[in-house]
């Protein structure tokens, strides 16, 4: 199930942050392609969490995902949408919130395992969401944020080792929205996107170093997303 509000846009800061939008129920899932099954993968399965944001580590061992905690299911398994404006309000309000953990868990072949956290991306009092593990299989850069995910205005990009520690903010952050990161095969670059320059969002590039350092970011020109 996810939580949706749109708002309108007669406010500046709701033509930047039009929607508010995150998950609160889900398991993770795996596809077989030769056998066409579908299948839940075991340990990322527990309906007490919300389980999310799923991504291959590059050696295909193991996945990263964002968890939560979930809302109770509700009567009918095919209502996507939260349907209690109450509660809607409530977030919209942040009386009520959500924060999410970073975990690894076991690919093993389809049979899943145990779900651990990654240290510097999990219980940290903030949430931590949209996890990408570099091809090299060293960094994992993910946004964190006060609560919920996706177009959060003080969403901020940090970078840890995948195999946890003292997590980071990135130097190319700005001021307002940095999210929906992409490393590059070489695992020097990151592409990522922000509002630092104004309500729409901008792409821009930036040099990741050996020491998770990132260099003054550069505008992606005629890419804006109005």
């Amino acid at each position: 199930g996810v939580v949706i509000k749109n708002f309108p846009f007669q406010a500046v800061d709701h033509l930047a942050y039009s929607q508010l939008f995150f998950p609160v129920n889900g398991h993770l899932a795996v596809y077989d392609r030769e056998t066409r099954i579908l299948k839940e993968l075991p340990g990322a399965d527990l309906d007490e969490y919300v389980q999310t944001n799923a991504a291959w580590t590059p050696n295909g061992k193991s996945i990263v995902f964002s968890r939560g905690n979930a809302l109770p299911m509700g009567s009918d398994p095919y209502e996507i949408n939260v349907q209690d404006d109450n509660l809607i309000d409530q977030y919209v309000a942040r009386k009520k919130t959500l924060k999410y953990n970073i975990c690894i868990i076991p690919f093993n072949n389809g049979e899943g395992g145990k779900a651990e956290p990654i240290t510097g991306a999990s219980d940290n009092g903030k949430s931590n969401y949209f996890p990408a593990v570099s091809p090299d299989g060293k960094w994992l850069i993910f946004c964190q944020a006060e609560t919920f995910m996706l177009l959060m205005p003080d969403s901020r990009l940090y970078i840890v080792p995948v195999t946890g520690g003292k997590a980071r903010p990135l130097q190319c952050n700005f001021n307002a929205m940095n999210s929906w990161h992409s490393w590059s095969p070489n695992s020097k670059w990151m592409v990522y996107s922000s509002k630092g320059l104004g309500p729409y969002t901008d792409m821009f590039l930036t040099h990741i170093d050996e020491s998770g350092n990132a260099s003054i970011p550069v505008l992606v020109e005629k890419a804006r997303v109005d």
